[in-house]
């Protein structure tokens, strides 16, 4: 089922008072799962990729086996993604999301797909918000060794275009945009928090002033 697309944006925002909402992404064979599932072992709140959910579902593969990339099949990952926000929004202080709901738009504009009335209203809708719907996006440099798990389907090229057009869409969406360098995960991982936790502090001293 759809989301009401006049309504979902402002309920995004109407999260509880203090709660920060992240995203780590990037092109494929960019780590940011690996990153993503540190993350959770380490015991922080991570919300998983609505891509790979979709296609593991089934419903976002075409008759060939491989996932679809036309409109019907972005606009799917797009509405679980706003479905999980809904509910993982709901409490809590910090959240971590692998992709985000700007992710699609990227990987449609980097496939040449145009967008539908739905997600020019959820674009749209998005744009007019007062503040943004994240907190930031930390965007993982590209691994330049190609492994394949089964459900990747690109190549290392296509992962390099992601990698830039997911910088020029959140910046255009207004998300605080901070490029993740090749690293461990550990230390990817640190590299992350200390720059959360960095933008709490001054969060926190604007506001007493």
């Amino acid at each position: 089922m759809l989301p009401n697309y006049l309504s979902f944006s402002e309920q995004l925002l109407s999260a509880p008072k203090g709660l920060q909402v992240f995203v780590i992404t990037g092109g494929p064979n960019s780590g940011k799962t690996t990153l993503i599932d540190f993350l959770a072992s380490t015991g922080y709140a991570v919300l998983p990729e609505a891509a790979t959910q979709v296609i593991q579902e089934g419903s976002g593969r075409g008759n060939s086996g491989l996932p679809d990339t036309n409109s019907a099949f972005q606009k799917k990952i797009l509405v679980k993604q706003i479905e999980q926000e809904l509910t993982a929004r709901q409490s809590g202080n910090l959240l971590f999301c692998d992709r985000g709901i700007f992710d699609v738009c990227a990987y449609m504009e980097v496939r040449n797909i145009p967008s539908d009335a739905f997600e020019l209203a959820v674009w749209h809708s998005l744009l007019k918000l007062p503040a943004p719907v994240y907190s930031g996006a930390f965007i993982l440099e590209v691994v330049p060794v190609w492994e394949d798990n089964g459900i990747r389907f690109e190549g290392l090229e296509f992962s390099r275009r992601i990698f830039k057009s997911l910088i020029d869409i959140y910046r255009r969406f207004g998300i605080p945009v901070t490029v993740v360098p090749l690293l461990p995960v550990s230390e990817r991982a640190e590299f992350v928090l200390s720059r959360v936790f960095e933008r709490s502090t001054k969060n926190l001293a604007r506001r007493q002033l």
